[in-house]
């Protein structure tokens, strides 16, 4: 009998100790089931998420439908995106260069990371197009260079 609390209380003593210190590894940590410690799910403020380009398709995996000589619609997310000026989206009223600008801006930092299957974008006249060779080329319909695009 005295075997058997003392058992209990070891086995009680030690989850305590695991619970103060997956606690102490992060305050908002919670045992999963299988008692595996799992951090607590972090909500991103609108404000805080950056963009990498100025425009989207309507689905992801749009680009896998796509031919070479083919070119898609994109939605402008500064039209859509409350406040998305402070996530570095340029206003809503913004002109055809000021939206450039910013879109040059991104594009050139994603050009800086190789991305598999990225194309390219024209933030002006919203089309995409996958083949990524044709970047800086000059677009179809504006003539300004076209920008890296990301489908996903």
């Amino acid at each position: 009998m005295k075997i058997a609390i003392a058992i209990i209380v070891v086995v009680v003593v030690v989850t305590i100790v695991v619970v103060i210190l997956a606690k102490r590894r992060s305050p908002d940590a919670e045992l999963t089931p299988a008692k595996k410690i799992m951090p607590a799910t972090q909500v991103m403020p609108p404000g805080e998420i950056s963009y990498s380009q100025l425009d989207i398709t309507e689905t992801f995996g749009d680009n896998e439908r796509l031919k070479s000589d083919e070119w898609i619609s994109t939605s402008p997310l500064n039209k859509m995106t409350p406040k998305g000026e402070a996530s570095g989206l340029p206003p809503a009223d913004a002109t055809a260069d000021e939206v450039y600008a910013v879109a040059d801006k991104m594009s050139r930092i994603r050009e800086s990371i190789s991305i598999p299957n990225d194309g390219v974008y024209c933030p002006i006249c919203h089309i995409a197009n996958v083949q990524l060779g044709k970047l800086r080329s000059p677009c179809p319909k504006c003539g300004r260079p076209l920008l890296k695009f990301g489908w996903d």
